[in-house]
């Protein structure tokens, strides 16, 4: 499983510079994270990497 997290969430959680990742061959197995903030609230959005990359395109 792929987890792909933005640069804003992988500072947050102390996680360094990742590696870039081609895309899985199982789409179930590669997900996006980001990090956001509500009313001071911070929230974390997973999203299947596949279906946001084709949304966008």
């Amino acid at each position: 499983m792929i987890l792909r997290l933005t640069q804003e969430l992988s500072t947050k959680v102390k996680a360094g510079r990742l590696p870039e990742s081609p895309l899985d061959e199982n789409p179930y197995a590669d997900w996006s994270c980001h990090v956001f903030t509500v009313r001071r609230t911070q929230y974390i959005i997973v999203s299947n990497t596949a279906s946001w990359h084709t949304g966008h395109g």
